[in-house]
């Protein structure tokens, strides 16, 4: 993720309605504790 997705996201190359998904994603992991494995 860092690699491919955090750079357009800094650079703002990402579209509006990617960073939505990835918002989402992000979420997603945190409510159903996979950011928590993956942080570990």
């Amino acid at each position: 993720m860092e690699r491919e997705v955090l750079p357009g996201v800094e650079s703002g190359v990402l579209a509006a309605d990617d960073m939505v998904e990835l918002v989402a994603c992000l979420r997603r992991w945190e409510h159903d504790g996979t950011w928590g494995k993956v942080c570990d």
